[in-house]
């Protein structure tokens, strides 16, 4: 169960992100660019914790999730308020 977590995350950006930017369908690479770097940390994590047999949690190191948690919210906010420019953004 703790393996779904992270793409529950991944998802939830990806969809906050195209919900609420005018990039993520414009110039998806920005989007892809943050929702890979997040896989493959969660990915990684996952492999390695198999490997070696240890119970996996992706809050254990909550801190390398904290990045794409702030995103998700970012997004609706300059959507809202900021109207900053999205690359600057992400």
């Amino acid at each position: 169960m703790n393996g779904l977590i992270p793409f529950v995350i991944y998802m939830n950006f990806y969809i906050v992100a195209l919900q609420f930017s005018n990039i993520g369908i414009d110039e998806p690479i920005w989007v892809i660019a943050i929702m890979s770097s997040y896989f493959c940390l969660s990915v990684t994590k996952i492999i390695i914790c198999n490997l070696v047999k240890v119970e996996f949690s992706i809050f254990d190191d909550f801190h390398l999730s904290v990045p794409i948690l702030v995103s998700t919210i970012a997004y609706p906010m300059n959507w809202v308020y900021w109207k900053q420019d999205e690359k600057v953004l992400s």
